[in-house]
C-alpha cells in the first residue's frame, strides 16, 4: 500500500511538473509573439513619421486650447508617455503587457510640455500655469527622483526657476492639506494661492490635461481634457509639408 501511494505521489508530481513546463513554454511563446507584434506597430509609425517636424503642430495645438476668462490659474497635468525601456501596462483593466509605446512613439504630451510652450500659453491666455505630475498627483517643488523621464526632469528644472506658490485643499474647518509648488506666472510679483474647498466644490483654478496619439498616414489626435468631465478631440494630419486639421472619426478617439 505504501509503495502504491509513493508511486501515485511520484506520478502526480511528474504530471504537475510536466504541465508546469508546458505552461512556461506556452507563456514564453506568447510573450515573444506579443513583443514582435508590438514592435511591428511601433516601427510602422516611426517609419511613417520619419523626418517630420512638429513645431508648427505645437502652435496649432495651443491655438485650439480654449479657456474661459473667469479663472486666471490653470493646473496642467504632465503625464509622461510610456517608457520604451520597460514593460508597461497601458490599460489597467487589461493585464496584457505592452513592450513598445505604439500609442504615441513620435510625438506625445512629454514632447509638448516644454518651457517654451508653457510660456507661450502664459502670454497668450494671460494666465498662471502650474505644472503638476498627473501620474502621481504631485506639484513640482522638491527635487525629482532619478527615475523620472528626461523630459520631466527638464520641465521640473525649468519650473523650479519660476515663481513659488501654495495650494490649500480644504476638507473641513479643522482639516486642510497644504502643498508648495513652483509655477509659470503671468505677473511675476503675484503671491499665488490655489484654493480647493471640497465641501462646496469651489476652487480658483481650472485643470488641463492633453494626451496625444499617433496614427499611420502621419496623423496625430489630441485629447483636450478640461477639468474632470469636459473632453474635446482634435485630429491633425501632415499634408504637403504642413499640418492641417481633419475630422476626428470614431476610431481616432481614445
Amino acid at each position: 500500500m505504501k509503495k502504491y501511494l509513493s508511486f501515485l505521489l511520484v506520478f502526480f508530481f511528474a504530471l504537475s511538473y510536466s504541465q508546469t513546463g508546458r505552461d512556461t513554454v506556452a507563456e514564453q511563446k506568447y510573450i515573444d509573439e506579443q513583443k514582435i507584434e508590438d514592435f511591428k506597430k511601433c516601427n510602422a509609425i516611426i517609419k511613417d513619421f520619419e523626418n517630420i517636424s512638429f513645431k508648427k503642430l505645437e502652435k496649432i495645438v495651443v491655438e485650439n486650447i480654449i479657456f474661459d476668462n473667469t479663472k486666471r490659474n490653470i493646473i496642467i497635468d504632465y503625464r509622461p508617455s510610456f517608457s520604451l525601456n520597460s514593460v508597461m501596462i497601458i490599460d489597467k483593466y487589461d493585464y496584457t503587457p505592452v513592450y513598445c509605446n505604439y500609442s504615441n512613439p513620435l510625438y506625445n504630451q512629454s514632447d509638448f510640455w516644454t518651457k517654451k510652450n508653457i510660456k507661450l500659453m502664459v502670454k497668450k491666455f494671460s494666465k498662471n500655469l502650474i505644472p503638476r505630475n498627473g501620474t502621481r498627483d504631485e506639484f513640482i517643488y522638491d527635487e525629482i527622483t532619478s527615475k523620472s523621464t528626461t523630459n520631466f526632469r527638464k520641465l521640473s528644472a525649468d519650473t523650479r526657476k519660476q515663481q513659488e506658490g501654495k495650494y490649500i485643499k480644504i476638507y473641513n474647518e479643522t482639516n486642510q492639506e497644504v502643498q508648495n509648488f513652483f509655477y509659470f506666472p503671468f505677473h511675476r510679483k503675484e503671491n499665488l494661492v490655489l484654493e480647493n474647498d471640497v465641501r462646496t466644490v469651489i476652487r480658483n483654478y481650472d485643470e488641463l490635461h492633453l494626451k496625444f496619439t499617433n496614427y499611420l498616414d502621419k496623423i496625430v489626435t489630441v485629447k483636450y481634457k478640461y477639468n474632470e468631465d469636459n473632453s474635446i478631440f482634435k485630429t491633425y494630419q501632415y499634408q504637403n509639408k504642413k499640418w492641417v486639421e481633419i475630422p476626428t472619426i470614431e476610431e481616432y478617439k481614445f
